[in-house]
């Protein structure tokens, strides 16, 4: 799987926060994106190659719930047809963490 985030004209993305976190990396084979701190409105592009995937946008209690394995709450789905625009809802710190692995999903919104 190959996975390209663009941001658009409405959000950027500091390149140095990418990969950046909590102290902890995201569940084993999953990518992910410290978007840092968003206006709600702003826009992001995920771009996919290769398989289907599942594409959360999460504020950081809901990330850190994911690290933690309990039960979290994320913006987005699954995906097979890119480009996948999500869009903040409100202002505060987000990530962005895409995975391949459907047995190691719990929180939907």
């Amino acid at each position: 799987m190959r996975v390209r985030l663009t941001d658009t004209p409405t959000a950027s993305i500091n390149q140095d926060r990418i990969f950046g976190g909590l102290g902890q990396r995201p569940k084993r084979g999953a990518l992910y994106w410290n978007l840092g701190t968003c206006a709600g409105g702003a826009v992001f592009e995920v771009g996919l190659r290769g398989s289907t995937a599942r594409v959360c946008l999460m504020d950081d209690d809901e990330y850190q719930a994911y690290l933690d394995g309990d039960e979290y709450e994320f913006c987005g789905g699954f995906y097979d047809l890119t480009p996948v625009v999500l869009e903040v809802p409100y202002d505060d710190h987000w990530w962005i963490v895409v995975d391949s692995n459907p047995r190691q999903h719990q929180g939907h919104r």
